[in-house]
């Protein structure tokens, strides 16, 4: 968002609230009002904005997580590209088997995320989630077919051994698995490496450098559907928790 965003540029850039308002020609409280999200700028002063950090009108406005093309361990401006409901709650977008390769080349692309399905779920705690299909058999009981739904780790450090992950990676594509960190202290091969490892004990544990990690999403729950109803997941999910979300709204749960 916004607030977020000019917040984090501003202080990676080393400056002050002050140095930034002066050089911007702004009142220093109404910069401080922005990062608060008091007040939101006309397209003006967004553009003014994006001009001076040198960013995009739509990484100005996305949620500060990553930046496109940069790995999970890069101490750098961070965009994660999210889509928002007319109440401004962030949606959790769906990312099915067929669009995984669209994915990988423009999981930092607003426009692209846009096109994605997406709904909420209620009761969820703070954080930005994403739901991603299932392929193969090597997380029981999650089969193929079957939604993960992950919460958005923003750093490597955040990782947990033993936990459950959905990762993005460049040279894997989409995995889920439960991860080791391993760090290497040899002369020629320094480093944080992620041993990833399945639960059906047919597959055999590999390791990537933490550098192939795009993205991290720690697993929070899944969706199973009846093998008979695969074929269409989506639409049995979002059938199913618009008529939650109704009666939550009216009051009726």
């Amino acid at each position: 968002m916004f607030s977020e965003s000019i917040r984090h540029l501003r202080k990676t850039a080393g400056k002050t609230q002050q140095q930034v308002a002066d050089e911007l020609k702004i009142n220093r409280s109404t910069l401080a009002d922005y990062e608060r999200g008091t007040y939101e700028p006309d397209t003006d002063k967004l553009r003014l904005f994006a001009d001076y950090f040198g960013v995009s009108l739509d990484r100005l406005i996305s949620k500060v997580a990553s930046k496109p093309g940069s790995s999970l361990r890069d101490e750098q401006i961070r965009v994660l590209a999210l889509t928002t409901d007319a109440q401004n709650r962030e949606n959790i977008e769906y990312v099915p088997v067929k669009a995984r390769a669209g994915y990988l080349l423009g999981y930092g692309d607003t426009t692209f995320i846009s096109t994605l399905p997406r709904f909420h779920l209620p009761y969820m705690t703070s954080g930005t989630y994403r739901a991603f299909e299932i392929s193969g058999d090597s997380m029981p009981p999650i089969n193929n077919g079957f939604i993960a739904i992950g919460r958005y780790v923003e750093n490597w450090q955040e990782l947990k051994n033993d936990k459950r992950y959905i990762l993005v990676t460049r040279s894997d594509g989409i995995v889920f698995k439960r991860i080791h960190k391993v760090e290497t202290t040899g002369l020629e091969n320094q480093g944080i490496s992620l041993e990833l490892r399945s639960d059906n004990p047919q597959y055999e544990p590999y390791s990537i450098p933490i550098e192939e990690v795009i993205e991290a999403w720690s697993f929070h729950s899944f969706i199973g559907l009846a093998e008979n109803y695969l074929a269409n997941p989506l639409d049995q999910i979002l059938e199913k928790l618009g008529a939650i979300e109704r009666k939550l709204e009216n009051n009726i749960l």
